[in-house]
């Protein structure tokens, strides 16, 4: 096939579009190392070469000092756990320093957070994911090897029957508190009781059909009538969903009946 010169030019701008896009966000791995032995990443822990020359900061300088051009306006210093590295608040400034870098991201265990957070800030680190398995402490020292989320100060609060199919916690040293929907979790269905724009009773977002109402909301209805439909259907209600086994009921759309 014959391509005119104009047609070769495009051709390859178009490439470098493709290109471009692709370095939008770079993960700079500083090391193979990591304090935690996670179950699905590193189950028997660490066990590297201890001789290995991971890149030192002056390489990642030199290194992520290419990519701007690409396009990239993004870093993340990733590992391992990143915050094993004793210079990482050099190697955060070696990318935040680097022109056309607007963003520096990265993702810690936390373990050492307490400790190394000013010094991070102050190297220029922009943006903190903290990495949380689970929230309850039995399965977060199952997954991850030991037993420190306690000590991060988040507690679960105990449920009262208005939190939904919610479980909330709090952290001494902070206002308020946050909740987590947990469908998987043995409360989620005692709360998941909905009521939907067509007057249907819904008693598990994950059930079948419903309990129809609408007929009963006027004056010509006759007390006690609406009480005791709903007391008469709360005996069918499931203890639970089958999820797990991926049968998610007859649910079709969340704007049918209520997130």
């Amino acid at each position: 096939m014959t391509v005119n010169p104009d047609g070769a030019e495009q051709e390859r701008a178009g490439l470098t579009d493709v290109s471009v896009s692709a370095f939008f966000y770079l993960r700079v791995l500083i090391t193979e190392v990591c304090n935690f032995p996670c179950v699905y990443c590193l189950p028997n822990g660490y066990a590297g070469d201890p001789e290995t020359e991971f890149l030192s900061v002056s390489e990642i300088r030199w290194l992520v000092a290419g990519f701007p051009a690409l396009g990239a306006t993004k870093m993340r210093p990733t590992g391992g756990e990143p915050s094993v590295r004793t210079e990482l608040p050099a190697m955060i400034a070696a990318e935040a320093n680097t022109p056309g870098i607007a963003r520096v991201a990265m993702t810690t265990n936390g373990w050492k957070l307490a400790d190394q957070i000013g010094a991070q800030r102050d190297a220029s680190l922009t943006h903190l994911n903290v990495g949380v398995d689970s929230l309850d402490r039995t399965s977060f020292a199952r997954l991850t090897g030991n037993d420190r989320l306690a000590e991060r100060g988040w507690t679960a609060l105990l449920r009262h029957d208005e939190d939904g199919p919610g479980v909330a916690y709090r952290h001494p040293d902070y206002l308020g508190r946050f909740g987590l929907i947990v469908p998987y979790g043995d409360p989620y269905s005692d709360g998941c009781n909905r009521l939907t724009a067509r007057g249907k009773l819904r008693l598990c977002l994950f059930g079948e059909g419903g309990v129809e109402l609408r007929d009963l909301l006027d004056e010509a209805t006759e007390p006690g009538r609406l009480e005791a439909r709903i007391l008469e259907a709360l005996p069918a209600k499931a203890r639970g969903h089958s999820l797990m086994l991926a049968r998610s009921g007859d649910l079709r759309r969340m704007a049918d009946i209520g997130g």
